[in-house]
């Protein structure tokens, strides 16, 4: 599957164009910068913030993201689960991990990105059992608050980044994948696959987990500050490491 799509499927989830850091049009408008290290906030916090009332235009928020793929995207980590039919139970992080079958999975450039090693994602390769250190995978995420996705009852102090360890919730829950068409005329389902910190994880049921914003950081009235907090509470608790796409 061409790069090009990955540019795309990142637009998706940023909700704001992505472009090479080759591109040079448009450089009079605000351009952010794309990494491994704020794509989990650039892609989740506006999902948190985008179920308040806007007021005004947010004056630092970038009009366009350039990533420079070289340093973002780990090719040779690529996975083509598309033609997998794959029933093994195996576990990462002590959870069970359902692989994403029918999925093609585009590998983030993570090893050796964070100081505390790679201990979180546990060895390379296939393998059924979890290792020591190792987190648990899930996948995408939404600032859904106030209401679960699985039961749609109302908790209203549940602010924060709700996520699930099946591939097949996700999938079909509207809030839990983001749909785009792309250039090629074919269209596309797209979903982050993350590990969470089990530290910093509530298990509301077997398929929901919340990584919770709590409710004094979520009311802060300084919307820097509150950023910036939200921002530490997702760097710490959950690390995409690979970007799935399927077509419809």
């Amino acid at each position: 599957m061409d790069s090009s799509v990955l540019l795309e499927a990142l637009s998706c989830l940023t909700g704001l164009p992505v472009k090479p850091h080759s591109d040079t049009a448009g450089l009079g408008i605000d351009v952010g910068q794309l990494t491994v290290h704020n794509f989990v906030s650039s892609a989740l916090l506006p999902l948190i913030l985008s179920k308040e009332e806007v007021k005004e235009p947010q004056s630092e928020q970038p009009k366009e993201l350039r990533v420079n793929l070289d340093t973002f995207y780990a090719p040779k980590f690529n996975y083509d689960f598309r033609n997998l039919r794959d029933e093994s139970e195996c576990t990462r992080g002590g959870e069970p991990y359902i692989r994403p079958c029918g999925w093609f999975r585009f590998a983030l450039k993570v090893l050796d990105k964070y100081p505390d090693g790679n201990g979180w994602l546990g060895p390379a390769g296939w393998r059924s059992g979890s290792v020591a250190g190792e987190w648990p995978v899930s996948y995408h995420g939404t600032g859904r608050q106030g209401q679960t996705p699985i039961t749609g009852q109302r908790e209203p102090q549940e602010f924060g980044i709700f996520s699930t360890p099946d591939i097949k919730l996700a999938e079909k829950d509207a809030e839990l994948h983001k749909e785009f068409s792309s250039k090629n005329g074919k269209s596309y389902r797209v979903i982050m696959q993350n590990r969470i910190n089990p530290e910093h994880r509530v298990t509301k049921s077997d398929s929901l987990w919340l990584v919770r914003v709590p409710l004094e950081v979520y009311a802060l009235t300084d919307d820097k500050k509150r950023k910036e907090e939200m921002k530490k509470i997702m760097d710490l608790s959950i690390r995409p490491y690979g970007v799935l796409l399927k077509e419809m």
